[in-house]
């Protein structure tokens, strides 16, 4: 029972060391901001009593807790500023490597990546964890930022930053290459509805998407099975439409993606000058 009260307050503590580092982070000088609502230091109390609720408190955990500090770390920044900060990524990759070495029985377990060394000629156990953590790192930012790029030039318009890949490397280091790519799913699902959701509430011209591939990532750690089982059921239903049924459902799929890419390239001048406005007042001192 007492880690019910005091997980939270833990998680409370590190909200608000976070919020008040945030600056720091960013490499942003000036007075920090006054009083505002404490949503940072709210989450980071959520956050904790989640793990607590799901995965306990002990030795083993304590990695997860610190992963969950880097991705509020990033939420944080990136909902302020709309930046991810190196100083949160590259440490956090080098903790991932770390303890996937130190600890590696989790990270050889995840999607049974234990498969991957076997492939590799490598047996479970520190070098193994920490090979499964590098490849993690390496496959998650090669194969986002590839596909960051690739958005960027057919859209007209950087899609995302570099920062975000960033990001998928240090999700890679603690959970390994299959958990990273996986978290995609979830990750893109909630950036976007949190897109929809923030470019109406705030009027913005985009949205910060790190807290989005952040939460993918946390979702994975907690629920992946359940969401493998999820999307396991999707691709049947899918596959169980037949004939010209499967093929409007192609055609739609495809059609709408390819109509997104044009309305935003045909759009691209104006949502560079639209986003490069928004940095310039969040650089005078707005957030």
């Amino acid at each position: 029972m007492l880690g019910w009260a005091l997980l939270p307050l833990a998680g409370l503590a590190v909200g608000r060391a976070v919020n008040r580092l945030t600056p720091f982070l960013l490499r942003r000088r000036g007075p920090v901001p006054g009083r505002r609502w404490p949503w940072v230091e709210i989450l980071g109390a959520l956050l904790f009593l989640l793990l607590f609720a799901e995965l306990g408190f002990d030795q083993r955990s304590v990695r997860w807790y610190l992963f969950a500090t880097l991705l509020l770390a990033i939420t944080s920044t990136d909902f302020r500023y709309k930046a991810i900060a190196d100083r949160v990524t590259y440490p956090g990759t080098l903790c991932g490597l770390a303890v996937s070495a130190l600890w590696p029985a989790d990270i050889t377990r995840f999607f049974d990546q234990d498969g991957l060394l076997r492939a590799m000629g490598m047996a479970p156990g520190p070098p193994g964890g920490f090979a499964l953590s590098l490849l993690g790192a390496v496959m998650a930012f090669a194969i986002f930022e590839a596909a960051r790029r690739l958005m960027s030039l057919a859209a007209g318009v950087e899609a995302m930053g570099m920062g975000d890949s960033k990001l998928l490397m240090m999700v890679g280091a603690f959970l390994g290459p299959k958990m990273a790519l996986f978290s995609l799913f979830p990750g893109m699902l909630c950036g976007l509805l949190l897109g929809i959701a923030y470019t109406r509430i705030f009027r913005s011209p985009h949205f910060p998407f790190g807290p989005a591939l952040a939460l993918g990532g946390l979702l994975t750690l907690l629920y992946g099975d359940g969401l493998v089982a999820q999307l396991d059921a999707f691709f049947a239903l899918a596959h169980s439409i037949r004939g010209p049924g499967l093929i409007a459902l192609q055609v739609v799929l495809i059609g709408t993606v390819v109509w997104l890419m044009l309305r935003v390239r045909r759009r691209a001048d104006r949502y560079r000058k639209e986003i490069d406005d928004d940095y310039d007042r969040m650089d005078e001192g707005g957030e």
